[in-house]
């Protein structure tokens, strides 16, 4: 995982936390090794568009993390993640056309993360299909905000603020279950929730 920061040119502070930029990707150490070597080179001086501004890199922090790190199961059932930068999902039908769901709901959430972790070829994960029927949401604390995806005027609504998932009571063997969200929750992070990851939304921590 690589995040950068970044400050306007005609400022002094960071990026407010809740409207950071920021990249991220899993066991691809090589193939941003050298676009993180660019970016941490850039210094000050060297300035970066981001849809209608210019900005300065402000700083680089790089993470590598591998599947297996992901797959370690504690005693936890219930997650906590912040949602840093705007968190939203598009879907589609031939019955309502286009929408978009501000709320991330487990049955959201969820299959799209063990999708993505199928996609990255990651291990297989047991009753990763049904994960998000495994998980309900028992606490929120979101606003909604614009976020512009493309310059100079294409906004998307999305949701920052913190989300609580739990474990829904299920088998008296649910190991695997277990396994499967765990794994998910700690894949998030790197992956990111929703839409329009590539140009930073969706950015979660783990709290």
């Amino acid at each position: 995982m690589f995040v950068v920061r970044l400050v306007a040119p005609d400022e002094h502070e960071d990026a407010p936390p809740d409207d950071p930029a920021g990249w991220s990707c899993l066991e691809l150490a090589r193939a941003v090794s050298g676009a993180i070597g660019a970016l941490d080179g850039s210094g000050p001086d060297r300035c970066l568009r981001v849809g209608g501004g210019v900005f300065a890199v402000a700083s680089v922090a790089a993470e590598v993390v591998p599947y297996a790190h992901l797959l370690v199961v504690d005693a936890r059932r219930e997650w906590t993640l912040r949602l840093r930068s705007p968190t939203t999902r598009r879907i589609a039908s031939p019955e309502a056309g286009r929408r978009t769901l501000l709320l991330p709901s487990s049955e959201v959430v969820f299959p799209v993360l063990a999708r993505r972790w199928e996609r990255g070829g990651g291990p297989p994960l047991c009753g990763a299909a049904t994960v998000g029927s495994a998980v309900e949401v028992v606490e929120v604390g979101l606003r909604s905000v614009p976020y512009l995806v493309k310059g100079p005027d294409v906004f998307l609504a999305g949701c920052v603020g913190s989300v609580t998932y739990r474990m829904v009571a299920g088998p008296a063997d649910d190991t695997a279950r277990l396994a499967a969200v765990s794994a998910l929750v700690r894949f998030a992070t790197f992956a990111g929730v929703g839409d329009e990851t590539p140009v930073g939304m969706g950015w979660v921590e783990l709290v």
